[in-house]
């Protein structure tokens, strides 16, 4: 029974042993095609930080598909967005840019501006013998509280007419630049706390203080509150079209006659559609809504189990529909209520079939474990493996061949909540 017979819960993400570009990590994701209607540009992280669209047009990315990036003009086109999100001490921002004429002598164009005002932001911009500091290219700075600020740039006029991929990233300590998925510069001079002021905003296409227009396309454009690791730059770059959803809807909960209503706190991203189902009675609130709260009816509390369905359509345009269950269990029937643990810890997760899967505990013994399984949403084994112990506490199992989708963990026959990601 999923969940029911609860050992283990909580993840906690390990990437600094295994670096796994996450395809659900981002704090925002504007992938442009599919996701634009009319004057709106859907964020679909996740966050839903959706942005309005200013005098732009769409234009051919670098793909060749038509409609599928954005097109600014140089002179009044821009995103304007709220940024709920973006503050946090380190950040990465990856996007697709093409130049269509480099700025005049003297002057800049703004690709990302997330901050206050000016002096009081983090950008990343297309320079020409900018500033004081004479920037030519591909620039990436941002301001501290002190008013000073720290950059990373390139120091070569960048290439009009060429779609390139750029990664900023930067935290208290260094900046660094990415192009192409490679290595291109980096900087730790005078770099301090990054500091984005108060009730701040973000624009794409000019700075917040409505300045420095961009001339040229962006696409793919995603702002993360991490610093990506070189592979998962690699891996970003590479990557094509969007990603297949991602979609969990919680972990199970127990009724009884006494309950009115069960919120739901559901995690999905990436998806064009939501809809949840049931196989009872019960109604929801907003059955399109990943934290709705479900009303059980009069067959519910007749059953020992009701199973609720979170469905979610990926951008694909193939139709392929991604779903996942949680079982509310009525302990008025006699069924135990859920049991929570929450010293369990499983990285990498997202996996790849390249990589081994690592579990570990902070006060039950993995030594003596026989048996570890991996079950599909269907409720079907995919995976039994023999586990390698590298510590009284922490084992290892190899996981390849297995198809993109979600799992769950099962340690000698005792299923847990553990949901493993596995993104090809």
């Amino acid at each position: 029974m999923k969940k029911a017979k609860l050992l283990f819960v909580l993840l906690l993400i390990q990437v600094s042993m295994f670096a796994q570009y996450s395809l659900y990590e981002m704090v925002l994701y504007y992938p442009v095609e599919k996701a634009i209607s009319e004057d709106t540009i859907y964020d679909i992280s996740g966050y839903r930080t959706h942005g309005i669209l200013h005098n732009v047009n769409l234009t051919t990315d670098r793909n060749g598909n038509e409609n599928s990036a954005i097109s600014f003009n140089g002179i009044n086109s821009y995103i304007e967005m709220g940024c709920p999100y973006f503050s946090e001490p380190e950040y990465c921002y990856s996007l697709w840019a093409k130049v269509y004429s480099n700025p005049p002598y003297g002057s800049s164009q703004t690709l990302i501006s997330i901050g206050t005002d000016y002096g009081v932001d983090h950008f990343l911009m297309n320079t020409n013998h900018y500033s004081a500091n004479d920037h030519l290219g591909w620039l990436g700075g941002g301001y501290h509280e002190d008013q000073s600020h720290a950059f990373v740039r390139l120091q070569t006029l960048s290439n009009e007419g060429e779609w390139v991929h750029l990664t900023y990233l930067r935290n208290s300590e260094i900046l660094k630049l990415f192009v192409n998925g490679e290595y291109a510069a980096s900087s730790t001079e005078n770099v301090q706390t990054p500091y984005f002021g108060d009730d701040f905003i973000g624009n794409i296409g000019r700075r917040v203080n409505g300045i420095q227009y961009y001339y040229g396309a962006m696409d793919d454009i995603r702002i993360y509150e991490r610093m990506l690791e070189p592979n998962e730059i690699m891996q970003a770059y590479e990557q094509e079209g969007i990603p297949q959803p991602i979609v969990d809807a919680g972990l199970d909960q127990s009724f009884s006659s006494s309950t009115s209503s069960i919120q739901l706190l559901a995690d999905a991203k990436l998806y064009s559609s939501l809809t949840w189902s049931t196989s009872g009675d019960g109604f929801f609130s907003d059955p399109n809504s990943e934290n709705s709260e479900y009303y059980p009816g009069i067959e519910d509390l007749n059953s020992e189990v009701t199973n609720l369905i979170l469905t979610c359509e990926g951008y694909s345009g193939n139709s392929e529909i991604y779903y996942d269950t949680v079982q509310l269990i009525n302990t008025t029937s006699g069924m135990y209520p859920n049991v929570t643990g929450r010293d369990l810890r499983v990285f990498p997760n997202p996996i790849s079939n390249s990589h081994s899967l690592i579990i570990e505990s902070s006060s039950v013994s993995l030594s003596k474990v026989k048996e570890v399984s991996l079950i599909n949403s269907l409720g079907k084994f995919v995976k039994v493996s023999e586990p390698t112990v590298i510590n009284k506490f922490s084992i290892s199992v190899i996981c390849d061949n297995l198809q993109n989708g979600i799992y769950f963990l099962t340690i000698d026959g005792i299923q847990t909540s553990k949901k493993v990601v596995v993104a090809n």
